[in-house]
């Protein structure tokens, strides 16, 4: 039932509380960037206790039992007054205990380790479910416990005091995870809260409307580009839908596409743009800075796979629509060039201008992210309805603190997952054991690797289940002649594939909700369309061209125009549509193209190539053509 007024009033004092809170995280991590970060200690805990704080102190919205309403408030209440408390022993006690006490945590430590522990994993459920707690569970009870597990799970004993202190420290909770989290990641989530509060963000859509809006699946193309420029800037697939689906599934279903199709096609675009430089998400920070590989060399090397994947899905649409005979969107309603949009882009343009600037000039990418905000608001002066007021950057600032939330509690729990790996030696037990299995073969290898990588993408979100992955397969990859990051690029894809894949597959749900459509039957329907997003890692491994990692230029533009080919093949054999509809035949001759196309050798890239193109005239010389147009 809804809260009485006694409790109205109670509930908006804590709303006014949690935006005071957000407001001074998002003030604190910008303050960082221009002066430079604190200690550790300062730096984490102050954003760690800040992030708490707003979890657990949400107020709830609606109440069934007024003594059981405030026996949770007063858990939450003494839950926040201990992480703060816990956050100014952090302050004091700091450098003793990591300098002084390290291997000797006294009495104070202790509570101190137990109580934060106990709180990350309360926030991270709050946030994210259970399912990202008790993975960490498994581990936390893995390493404790491992003396007691038979054969090759066997590891010596690890104290509980050791556990403790590890699981917190900088190698647990307050480690490198966490720093990429409070040191580049929450600025990129602030950046794109003013993307969106600006309205800034919304010339991504009314662009991709008005380039692609034309053509045949003209709504459907135009989710497909604006979910993959949006996505790449938002940290979450889910949240990338949310964002542009209540735009593009309406549109989609006004012309014609059903409900699940609709759903589908938003969730394979959303999931897209995780992989889309020149953000992709956040998960290209957290492997910079594990691999000690520059930022912009990793969006170099994932640029052509994500737009052979964004490739896929625009023909994908485009051989759906034409098998379907969806109508085309009548010209009035395409939005038109005007001068008010032109303002828009060129202010978005400017923005993301100097964030690319900055990255390339040799500065932070944090530092990099905040100069494209500063632009953002400078330029939306000259345009009436973006402009940026005291108000909107108020609530910018607020609810980029708040959208950081899940992904903040993630990254400090993943502090104990990846402590548990380092200190039982898992890790380099199971790529041990995977290369005993798979013996020297690489695709039995990557075979191996996408499974597990797609299992965890399945329950985890993309972080997670990308680390997981990595920190256990990736050293497998590398072992048998894969380049460090290609190993973690093809981790990261089939992490990301999983919120695609049945039979949990978060994002195909969200959009689903937004649909109105069946949850599973668009799962399914999104793991079919996004089925060259499977593929395009095993491209990426097998011609390394395309990451530049091998080759001239000349030989990568080479690779590239036959994988788009081979795409377009593979779409066809998909969809059963080419020029016309195709027979059973065809279509597995088109897979066979397709897979020609793919194999390394350039000679077989011809054959594929030339019995693509046999196919086609052999539609045009058929009756009943239905022509491109």
């Amino acid at each position: 039932m809804e809260l009485s007024p006694k409790y109205r009033t109670y509930v908006i004092f804590k709303e006014y509380l949690l935006k005071v809170l957000a407001l001074s995280l998002s003030l604190f991590i910008i303050f960082t960037i221009v002066r430079g970060q604190f200690s550790v200690g300062i730096q984490r805990g102050t954003v760690l206790m800040l992030g708490s704080l707003m979890v657990l102190l949400k107020p709830r919205k609606e109440i069934i039992i007024p003594r059981a309403f405030w026996l949770s408030e007063i858990f939450d209440w003494i839950s926040a007054a201990l992480i703060v408390g816990c956050t100014l022993y952090v302050y004091i006690e700091w450098f003793d205990m990591a300098e002084y006490r390290a291997g000797a945590p006294n009495t104070g430590d202790l509570i101190l380790f137990v109580i934060t522990i106990l709180v990350v994993f309360e926030i991270t459920r709050r946030t994210s479910g259970f399912i990202v707690p008790m993975v960490a569970l498994a581990f936390s009870i893995y390493e404790v416990f491992g003396e007691y597990f038979p054969g090759i799970l066997y590891h010596p004993n690890v104290p509980i005091k050791e556990f403790l202190e590890g699981s917190f420290g900088t190698s647990g909770i307050y480690g490198i995870v966490l720093s990429v989290m409070v040191g580049i990641i929450y600025i990129f989530i602030i950046y794109g809260a003013f993307l969106r509060v600006s309205g800034a963000g919304d010339v991504f859509i009314e662009l991709s409307y008005m380039l692609l809006g034309r053509f045949p699946g003209g709504p459907a193309q135009t989710a497909v580009l604006s979910s993959a420029l949006f996505g790449s800037i938002s940290g979450s697939p889910p949240a990338n839908v949310v964002a542009t689906g209540n735009f593009t599934i309406p549109l989609m279903k006004k012309v014609g596409y059903k409900p699940h199709q609709a759903a589908a096609i938003e969730a394979c675009s959303s999931t897209v743009g995780q992989i889309m430089p020149p953000v992709m998400g956040v998960s290209a920070f957290i492997m910079s800075q594990i691999t000690g590989i520059p930022y912009l060399r990793i969006c170099l090397a994932s640029l052509l796979p994500a737009v052979l994947f964004s490739f896929s899905l625009l023909v994908l649409v485009y051989l759906e629509a034409k098998k379907e005979q969806i109508p085309l969107i009548p010209r009035k309603d395409i939005p038109r060039v005007n001068i008010a949009f032109i303002r828009k882009f060129i202010i978005l343009s400017f923005s993301l201008g100097i964030l690319v600037f900055m990255l390339i000039r040799g500065n932070s990418p944090a530092f990099s992210a905040l100069s494209g905000i500063i632009a953002l608001i400078g330029g939306s002066f000259f345009d009436k309805s973006m402009r940026m007021s005291p108000r909107k950057i108020l609530k910018a600032l607020i609810e980029g603190a708040q959208d950081g939330l899940s992904i903040l509690a993630i990254c400090a729990l993943l502090g104990i997952v990846v402590n548990a790996i380092n200190s039982t030696g898992i890790g380099l037990l199971l790529s041990q054991l995977i290369i005993s299995i798979v013996k020297d073969s690489l695709s039995l290898a990557l075979i191996v690797t996408m499974i597990s990588a797609i299992i965890l993408g399945m329950g985890l979100p993309t972080v997670p289940a990308y680390l997981m992955v990595v920190l256990v397969a990736g050293r497998a990859l590398t072992q048998l002649g894969i380049p460090l990051l290609l190993a973690h690029l093809f981790s990261l894809y089939y992490a990301i594939i999983g919120t695609i894949t049945p039979p949990v597959c978060i994002s195909a749900y969200t959009a689903a909700g937004i649909a109105k459509a069946k949850p599973m039957k668009t799962g399914f329907t999104a793991w079919w369309y996004g089925l060259v997003g499977f593929v395009v890692p095993f491209i990426m491994v097998y011609n390394p061209e395309l990451g530049f990692f091998r080759g001239t230029y000349l030989s990568t533009v080479i690779v590239f125009v036959f994988s788009l080919v081979g795409v377009f093949s593979f779409v066809a054999f998909e969809q059963g549509f080419l020029l016309r509809r195709c027979g059973l035949i065809s279509r597995g001759f088109l897979l066979l193209m397709a897979v020609a196309i793919f194999y390394p050798s350039y000679w077989t890239k011809l054959a594929g190539l030339i019995g693509f193109i046999g196919i086609i005239c052999y539609q045009l010389k058929k009756k009943e053509v239905q022509p491109i147009s």
